[in-house]
């Protein structure tokens, strides 16, 4: 499976661009919890000139998974007590979150799914327009 990941890497794109991970990053230790394995997440974060904003990588071969919420614990522990955001587009990986006592932040092009976080009392907008709040 790694091998098709590693394949799709020519097709990969920031949902937001560098520039604003590196200012999140000034303000923020950023992490990224993925699905992927932790080599393709690394990869990709390079092609994508992103690789040097981010503290680190979780993915799914770090021994933490399936569910992001595992992941989002390892943070919470690296973290000692300091808050945690966390911004996902999916539903079910912030209500994890939300159970880990991190803030959630919903993060979506699909205004289905904006409603839906909406609904559940958790912030929603686009992902360029979420971070670029944070950044500020």
């Amino acid at each position: 499976m790694e091998r098709y990941e590693r394949a799709a890497l020519a097709e990969s794109r920031l949902l937001v661009p560098a520039e604003l991970l590196g200012a999140l990053a000034e303000r923020y230790e950023v992490y990224v919890a993925t699905m992927q394995p932790t080599g393709v997440a690394l990869e990709a974060l390079r092609m994508l000139g992103a690789r040097e904003v981010v503290r680190g990588v979780l993915g799914r071969d770090s021994g933490l998974g399936p569910a992001k919420r595992a992941m989002y614990s390892e943070l919470a522990r690296r973290r000692e007590g300091a808050s945690l955001l966390v911004v996902d587009d999916r539903l079910e990986n912030l209500v994890e979150a939300l159970r880990l006592g991190a803030v959630p932040l919903h993060a979506s092009r699909d205004a289905y799914r904006a409603a839906q976080a909406v609904r559940l009392g958790v912030p929603s907008g686009r992902p360029r327009e979420v971070l670029a709040l944070l950044a500020r």
